[in-house]
């Protein structure tokens, strides 16, 4: 097998040795921006792969009509007509639409007239409730003011027409114990307006004299509503055990 030659190192001229090349690092460093500025200019001469766009889609189908396709129309002036139906242009002085004039209604005659009935009745019945002769055991007692606006409703009646003065005090202390044993809560004493008597009514006056005395068993009276009895007539309020 044929041995290799060993190269012999050249000397130069004089008897030295060859010395080598210095490393140089700015002429390497220049090299690699050369190759990288060669390497950029050729990925921006190659052409880019272009994609495809979707398709757009249908904007009908076919043999579909417009509300089916789900789109709309095109609009005419048939239908911007229809839509202004009813809107005023504006004046072209004032630049403004004038609101539309109020025309004054006439008051109904039959409603002015319930209305004017209602408050004539009301006023009545305050008259009559402040202006009715009533009695209490207690001062400022409730109950005779609810009394007085005919709150409370007549469970019995005792009706003394064509008694004497006397023989109506006995019936009614009589009546009175037995609506405080049946608690009747109110009754109603009906004693006349006395048209017949001389001066004041004698019998109106001797039952409601009868009632204040009997005020362990009587909490309050009054006169009786117009529609009730009026002057001819007295609510009395029991006082229950």
């Amino acid at each position: 097998m044929a041995r290799k030659k060993r190269k012999t190192p050249q000397v130069a001229t004089g008897g030295s040795p060859a010395v080598a090349p210095k490393h140089n690092p700015f002429r390497d460093a220049e090299a690699e921006l050369r190759a990288v500025a060669a390497a950029a200019e050729a990925l921006a001469a190659t052409p880019s792969p272009r994609v495809a766009a979707p398709p757009a889609p249908a904007t009908a189908i076919a043999g579909a009509t417009a509300d089916e396709a789900g789109v709309s129309p095109p609009a005419t002036m048939d239908d911007f007509a229809v839509a202004m139906t009813g809107v005023r242009s504006l004046s072209p002085r004032s630049g403004r639409v004038a609101a539309p004039r109020q025309t004054a209604r006439r008051p109904d005659v039959a409603t002015a007239t319930a209305a004017q009935a209602a408050s004539e009745a009301t006023f009545d019945l305050l008259f009559t409730t402040l202006s009715r002769p009533s009695w209490s055991a207690e001062r400022g007692d409730p109950a005779l003011s609810d009394l007085e606006r005919g709150l409370w409703s007549a469970e019995s009646e005792l009706d003394l027409h064509g008694f004497t003065e006397e023989r109506a005090v006995r019936r009614l202390r009589s009546f009175l114990g037995e609506a405080r044993q049946r608690r009747w809560r109110c009754v109603r004493v009906i004693h006349g307006q006395g048209h017949r008597s001389e001066g004041d009514p004698v019998l109106r006056g001797a039952c409601r004299a009868a009632l204040q005395r009997q005020s362990a068993m009587v909490q309050a009276w009054c006169e009786a509503l117009p529609g009730n009895g009026g002057s001819g007539a007295t609510l009395v309020l029991i006082r229950l055990q």
